[in-house]
This record gives structure tokens, sequence and C-alpha cells, in this order.
């Protein structure tokens, strides 16, 4: 769905609300965390039945409606509630009846791991506040993007900021995404400092979220490398912007929340210039010479599988940087969710990529030996 599709859609139900009659408002979300609120039973969930429907909801379906949406904002109060439970559990040792460590109690009783646990344990604590401000229960990517604020400049500046942006992004009708708060986070931490007081924090945050234009640029464009067309085996060029193209055209920075979200995907935080190289150098991809050229399709698929395998030696990259942070013990685990994040990443990734290159050389037409 587009932008403007899901714009159109977030008026039309918002007039609709407005416009029902008394006794057909959709039914008021509970938040306040308490478990009566969280009592939803399967049975009071219409049952998932195909129907032939159109215009406005009546006054069961709007009741239907309303039990459907408390049930799935449970899920993210349930989540903080359960964090909550946790911590308890394992300060007070509540576990000692059955078990000498809290990491053996969780992985045998709830089957989840240490890790997973610590993360619900550090987040709920600003789940429980967001909620709180908001009025409603916060979606999780949204919790974990404010962590590091929570964490520099308290529960209230990072529950103010959100605030904020919530506010603001209702305002021009668009959808808060974890990008978007991620991204301008990292922008007012970088203007005031990650030893900034909390008021420094929130007088940055208040004037650059409501500025006209944010200060968020586009990143730039990375080359794109083209397949061989032909059986002449040149090696694949990259296709670059002529230096006078370039030169003539000049930055668009977006001008309001409506630019930075439609381009979200693209933005980052101002460049903060050319950085020292550091890590393991990497391969270059892999050209193909002009004896290696056979017909078109094996050019093109030798050069795919140089290409993965140069992403496969990225991840083995990653996997060197972040292989201390195995080490770390719990306690600095739930103070580290992006060392937690780069972990997973690097697990997936380095056994996908494996995969990948194994299921290429047996598909691929020809069986070259590199």
């Amino acid at each position: 769905m587009s932008s403007s599709d899901r714009t159109a859609a977030l008026r039309a139900r918002r007039t609709q609300q407005q416009n029902a009659p008394a006794g057909r408002q959709p039914a008021p979300r509970h938040t306040t965390g308490r478990p009566a609120d969280l009592v939803i039973t399967s049975d009071m969930i219409p049952a998932p039945v195909p129907v032939e429907a159109s215009g406005d909801l009546n006054h069961e379906e709007i009741h239907q409606l309303g039990l459907c949406e408390q049930a799935v904002a449970n899920l993210s109060t349930a989540t903080w509630l359960a964090g909550k439970a946790m911590q308890s559990i394992r300060d007070r040792k509540l576990y000692r009846q059955t078990h000498t460590r809290f990491d053996a109690y969780i992985q045998e009783r709830w089957e989840i791991s240490e890790r997973t646990a610590y993360q619900m344990i550090e987040e709920w604590p600003l789940a429980e506040s967001l909620a709180t401000k908001m009025g409603e229960p916060v979606t999780a990517s949204h919790t974990r993007a404010l962590i590091h604020v929570s964490h520099l400049f308290g529960l209230d500046a990072a529950a103010d900021l959100y605030q904020q942006l919530h506010t603001r992004a209702a305002d021009e009708e668009l959808r808060l995404t974890a990008t978007i708060i991620s991204q301008i986070t990292k922008a007012i931490i970088a203007t005031t400092g990650k030893k900034a007081e909390a008021a420094d924090f929130r007088a940055t945050a208040r004037q650059l979220v409501t500025a006209k234009a944010l200060p968020l640029t586009a990143a730039p464009a990375q080359p794109r490398r083209t397949l061989t067309t032909g059986s002449s085996g040149q090696a694949p060029a990259p296709v670059s912007t002529p230096p006078s193209a370039s030169a003539s055209a000049p930055t668009q920075e977006p001008t309001s929340l409506r630019n930075f979200a439609d381009n979200h995907g693209t933005v980052t935080t101002p460049d903060p210039g050319p950085q020292p190289a550091t890590g393991p150098q990497l391969p270059s991809p892999i050209a193909l010479a002009p004896d290696q050229a056979g017909t078109e399709a094996d050019s093109g698929g030798t050069y795919v599988l140089a290409l993965i395998e140069r992403i496969a030696a990225l991840a083995a990259a990653l996997d060197k940087e972040v292989a201390p942070l195995d080490d770390l013990d719990a306690i600095n685990w739930a103070q580290s969710s992006h060392a937690q994040r780069a972990l997973e990443l690097r697990d997936e990734a380095v056994a996908d990529l494996s995969s990948s290159i194994l299921t290429l050389k047996r598909a691929m037409p020809f069986n070259q030996t590199r």
C-alpha cells in the first residue's frame, strides 16, 4: 500500500469514528496493564469466517472490531508484563524452590534463552513508561528504538521524545516507524553528546522535532554493477554518474517528517566524514577474465557466484568483529541489545549465505573449479 493510500485510509477511519453515533464507538482500550485488562478469551473473539460485506460497520461489527484490536494490543502489554515478572522472579529468587540458577529456571520452565529473558527484562520499564504516557501499548520495535535514549537520559526523556514524534506523525497523517525513531534519536544524540544532561537532551529533541526541516540527509546511491551482456568476457564495470552531472545536482534534504518517512529506507544521519579503515581487508568482487568467458549464461553465473562469495567474506569479517562479544556475561548482554542483534544477524547471514553458495554451485549449468 502506498503512503497516499495509507493516509486516505487513516483519514477515513478517523472520520468514521468521530461521526459514529453514541453507543457505536469501538470498545475502549484498557492499557493500565492490570491482569483484569488482559482477560479476553477465545470465545469473546468472533470466529474468522469470510463474509461479503461493504459500507459502514454496524453496531455489532464495531464491538467485534474493538475486541479484536484489544486482543492484538494485549500482545505488547503481555510482553512487557512478562519482562517485569521475570525480573521479579530473578531479583526475589523465586525460582529457588525448583532451581538453583535463574538461567536454568527460564530455560527449563519456559523454554526461552537467557538472552531473550534479559532483553525482555531490559525493555519492560520503558515499555510501561511509554504505555502510560501514550495511554495505549506501544509497538515493541518502537520501544527498542528508544532503549538507548532511556539508558542515557532516563525513561521520562525517552517517553517525551516518543510523544513528540507521535504527535508530529499524527499531524502529518503518517505512520511512525522504528526506523524513523532510530534515525532521529541518533541525530539528537549526535548533537547533544552521550554525556549531556537530560534537560539538554529534551531541549534539543524539542527543537529538532518541531523544526520545519529535519537535519537528515539521503545517503548517496551506491554504484550498481552490471553483468556481461555479450560473449566477449569483459569484466563487469560499475555504473556511476559522471562527475559533471553529480556536481550540478544539489543534494535535496527532506523538509518534513513526511519526506523523511517516505524515504526512510535510504536516509541516515549526516556523514561525519572519512573514517580510518579498520578490520580485515575484504576481497574485491572477482572479475571475469577473457579466457573464463563461455556463454552469456556462464559468464553471468560465474559473476553471481563471485558476488555471493564476496558477501560470505563480508559475513566472515563481521564474525571476527563481533566474536569477542560472545564472552560477555548475561548482565552485560542486558546492557547491549544492539550487540545481541548483531550476533543474531551474523548467525543468520553466515548460515544463509553458505547455503546459497552450495545451492548455486549445484544449480549452475557448468562445473567450473575456482
